[in-house]
């Protein structure tokens, strides 16, 4: 399976902050924010079927934490980063802090609620459209 794509910046060795896009965007949405940060190492993340990762196959929200916790233990300085999730990437997060607290600093979530993910059974068709259109001239 391809993994996930992932654009560093900032500071290397320096506290990780691992940026995390909403639905039908990529990791290219954060660049201001990141422009903010010069002196933490900036850690991007394209979700499957999203941006560079358009060949990903979207699974589940629980495979897309289990990825990212994955990058965030292999890229971010001693396995550990400070969330930012904005929608889909906020659902993420959660999911995050439910099953990979270990390797999370600090959240800062927005855009979702404390329940489950409304609608979910839409989340795959969703990702799939998106990939097939990204892919599209």
């Amino acid at each position: 399976m391809p993994s996930l794509y992932v654009n560093e910046t900032g500071t290397p060795k320096a506290p990780g902050i691992i940026f995390i896009h909403g639905i039908g965007v990529a990791g290219w949405m954060w660049k201001q924010q990141i422009a903010a940060f010069p002196d933490y190492h900036c850690i991007t993340v394209d979700l499957p079927g999203h941006g560079k990762s358009n060949q990903v196959p979207w699974v589940s929200l629980a495979d897309t934490a289990n990825q990212v916790a994955a990058i965030i233990q292999s890229h971010a300085t001693n396995g550990k980063a400070h969330v930012v999730g904005l929608s889909l990437g906020g659902h993420v997060g959660l999911a995050l802090l439910e099953h990979h607290a270990n390797v999370l600093d600090h959240a800062v979530i927005s855009g979702v609620t404390d329940g489950p993910m409304p609608n979910q059974i839409w989340l795959k068709p969703q990702t799939s459209l998106i990939s097939f259109l990204l892919k599209q001239r």
